[in-house]
């Protein structure tokens, strides 16, 4: 009878060592869903011509998606333009190479107060950062025409 005691006690210690809950995800091969914003001051150039100085740019990184978007607050198309908008452009893919990240996309509709623009399409959109600087180049189409549009500025 001891023996059969002695037994179940062993048996019902190894039954709860089994139950013990460990996380069996690796740790290490999580891929977290963080944000990151990094925000930068500078130029916007439609063509060889400054249509905005000192704008600010936010760029909002998501690691689990690795994709970015962009806000550009106070722009311009044209200096002649009477009034500035605050324009996001969403969805970028983006790696990260020696110390610069680089986002991409084509094909984008950027958003002007939180809706879509469909008469705009952003095409090779390329935004180059790191630890001081922001680059953005692209082709702007619009039932205007094509135009290149680009962006040089310093982290803030």
């Amino acid at each position: 009878m001891k023996n059969l005691k002695k037994v179940l006690l062993v048996a019902l210690a190894i039954c709860s060592f089994t139950f013990v809950a460990c996380d069996d995800d690796d740790d290490d091969n999580k891929v977290t869903n963080k944000t990151a914003v990094s925000t930068f001051a500078g130029d916007v150039y439609v063509g060889e011509n400054l249509v905005a100085s000192n704008i600010d740019v936010t760029l909002t990184s998501k690691t689990k998606k690795e994709t970015c978007d962009v806000m550009m607050y106070g722009v311009k198309f044209s200096p002649n333009m009477p009034m500035t908008m605050d324009m996001g452009i969403e969805g970028l893919s983006y790696v990260v190479s020696n110390g610069d990240t680089i986002a991409t996309g084509s094909a984008l509709h950027p958003t002007v107060g939180g809706q879509a623009y469909d008469s705009y399409t952003f095409n090779n959109v390329e935004c180059i950062y790191n630890a001081e600087s922001m680059t953005i180049s692209m082709e702007v189409e619009s039932n205007h025409g094509t135009m290149t549009m680009s962006f040089s500025g310093s982290r803030k």
